[in-house]
């Protein structure tokens, strides 16, 4: 396969994995397809895949998702043609809800060094936190999803809960970028900087982005009800579910911060 803008060769993908432009996959696979009757195709065994092999094929998928981090962080709202990019866009997924975990513990244990309680500070907390917000944000997310696929399907234009999924994540790579920002402030205690961030990020991903890509999907393809009270209707079936989920996440979250704090005060010699 041939970038049409750029040159660059490579064996698969949707994207370039050096400038990002998409590769017309349809008519590279016909412009390369070799008639039966000129060429007899050689029988192959199988070959167990070495280790070279593989390194070869992360170095070509990280390409691939670096061609599409490209292009979406360019031109996110194309995703709404482009629906087939859902194996990349859970990748978005996990590494924005893997960066989100990271920076909150940094900070926890950045925090926690400033004041002067390291030495009292378990690991055990940490890594309760970490896990609850990690699956706190993924649960999130599909709430987002979710929540779009439902509404979509009822008022708006069928798309499938994969491509729902493709569409969504294609507008993460901007929050992601924002993270690895946020982390650099943190790196450098600039802690202002790194919270505000952090939490544009968080705004875009369960707030802006769900609202306006329900927007765009339900202007002009409600039948049923028009897009206005169809938007409403997403809104508030958001805003409640997210509730229920807040309270339920942050309980958990919440009661391992006191924990944690605990074990400080009692630690502390006075």
């Amino acid at each position: 396969m041939i970038c049409t803008n750029c040159g660059n060769k490579q064996e698969s993908g949707n994207f370039c994995g050096k400038c990002g432009s998409p590769i017309n996959v349809e008519h590279e696979q016909q412009t390369n397809v070799t008639p039966v009757s000129q060429a007899k195709q050689p029988i192959e065994e199988p070959v167990k895949e070495t280790q070279n092999e593989t390194i070869d094929k992360v170095k070509q998928h990280s390409k691939q998702y670096w061609g599409y981090f490209v292009y979406y962080l360019k031109h996110p709202t194309s995703a709404i043609q482009h629906t087939n990019e859902t194996k990349n866009g859970l990748i978005s997924i996990g590494i924005y809800a893997l960066l989100m975990t990271i920076l909150l513990i940094s900070f926890l244990n950045t925090l926690i060094d400033s004041i002067g309680f390291s030495s009292f500070y378990s690991t055990k907390p940490s890594i309760s936190i970490a896990f609850s917000y990690l699956i706190a944000c993924i649960i999130s997310i599909f709430i987002a999803i979710t929540t779009l696929y439902v509404v979509n399907r009822i008022l708006g234009k069928p798309y499938t809960y994969s491509q729902i999924i493709s569409i969504y994540s294609s507008f993460l790579t901007l929050p992601i970028i924002l993270n690895i920002i946020a982390f650099i402030f943190l790196l450098i205690h600039s802690f202002v900087f790194f919270g505000i961030s952090m939490l544009i990020a968080y705004i875009l991903v369960l707030g802006i982005i769900p609202i306006y890509i329900i927007t765009i999907l339900l202007h002009n393809n409600s039948n049923k009800i028009d897009s206005f009270y169809g938007y409403l209707i997403f809104y508030i079936a958001y805003m409640i579910i997210n509730a229920i989920l807040f309270t339920i996440f942050a309980d958990s979250i919440l009661g391992d911060f006191i924990n944690t704090f605990e074990e400080f005060y009692n630690n502390i010699p006075f």
